[in-house]
């Protein structure tokens, strides 16, 4: 099973779980549209990149507002993809070497993502692998619940009682061939060829009930987010629904700093209820902008208020853009 595929159902018995949330019918905005001009979105979105000034001076950066190191970065673009192909380096590395002081190298990347001793982010999935800024957890319990009433089938109760008892007796994060060894019939993994408790234990951290906050090396480290996760983290994804959609819907404008609906719910794999809902809760400023190559007229566009009451930086001042923040000023101006 590849880690960008959404696991089938089958006949499993089924694992304790929360209730799917319920649907949402977005409320009524009536919020009138502000009129951008292209080059206007062209500078939110290179903006919200993060990306440094070529020629700036690295000792300048923390006091200019740029990351530093590349946990800062995770909460400046709120999710990066885990892709376990490399030609030059893993994606994670790159996307932050972008954004640092020309003095970091990649181990320093790992190092701060996953630092021993504390926690700075956790990996789950939208479609695909990612990491997340610890902060962001409670934001994705909507989503959990979703995965864990869709896939519930394919987690055997007693398989998870299993899992998760090797974990806990572990006394910390344990490997998934720790796991392998102890559950089931003792078959390990190799590739993409997935073992069942290999399976169960993903899944299993697509629903919440394990995490991955560390790792030994490159190696991924299961968790229990009781033991994992501070206390304040657990705490705030309790906040009520419309709450936390309302929340997902702000950090999701901040990170790609103008977006539809549509790009909402791509950027959180979220249904398009979901994301209707959440931008309509969370207060976002509708916009009417000139006409943009890929953009459908007929999908509203939208920004924090804040984003139109500061001064946009000249993205012309700002480092080599990533190929998808390239596309996107280049979209945005021809």
């Amino acid at each position: 099973m590849r880690q960008d595929e959404d696991v089938q159902t089958s006949s499993d018995s089924s694992v304790r779980t929360s209730p799917a949330p319920r649907p949402v019918r977005a409320p009524a905005t009536s919020a009138r549209p502000v009129s951008v001009s292209r080059d206007w979105v062209r500078r939110a979105v290179v903006a919200a990149q993060r990306i440094p000034p070529v020629d700036g001076a690295d000792a300048g950066l923390r006091d200019s507002g740029f990351a530093t190191d590349a946990a800062d970065v995770l909460r400046d673009i709120g999710l990066i993809q885990l892709d376990p192909l490399m030609r030059v380096s893993t994606a994670q590395r790159l996307t932050c070497l972008t954004r640092l002081p020309r003095t970091h190298r990649a181990d320093d990347v790992d190092g701060s993502l996953w630092p021993q001793g504390r926690v700075a982010a956790f990996e789950s999935f939208t479609k695909v692998a990612c990491v997340f800024p610890i902060e962001d957890w409670p934001l994705l319990r909507l989503r959990r619940e979703r995965q864990a009433a869709g896939h519930r089938r394919e987690m055997p109760v007693a398989m998870v009682e299993q899992i998760r008892q090797v974990v806990s007796e572990a006394g910390r994060g344990v490997q998934i061939g720790a796991i392998e060894s102890q559950v089931g019939d003792g078959e390990r993994t190799t590739g993409w060829n997935w073992t069942q408790v290999k399976v169960v234990a993903e899944l299993m951290v697509r629903t919440g009930e394990l995490v991955i906050t560390a790792r030994d090396g490159t190696t991924r480290l299961f968790d229990l987010p009781q033991r994992a996760l501070p206390a304040q983290v657990r705490e705030a994804a309790e906040l009520p629904d419309d709450e936390l959609r309302a929340a997902l819907a702000r950090r999701a404008a901040a990170n790609l700093a103008v977006m539809t609906r549509a790009d909402f719910a791509h950027h959180y794999h979220l249904t398009a209820e979901d994301a209707a809902a959440g931008i309509a809760l969370a207060g976002l400023v509708p916009l009417e902008v000139e006409e943009v190559e890929g953009w459908d007229a007929r999908h509203e566009a939208y920004c924090l208020p804040e984003l139109l009451d500061g001064e946009l930086p000249d993205p012309t001042a700002q480092g080599v853009l990533p190929g998808p923040a390239a596309h996107a000023a280049h979209t945005a101006v021809e």
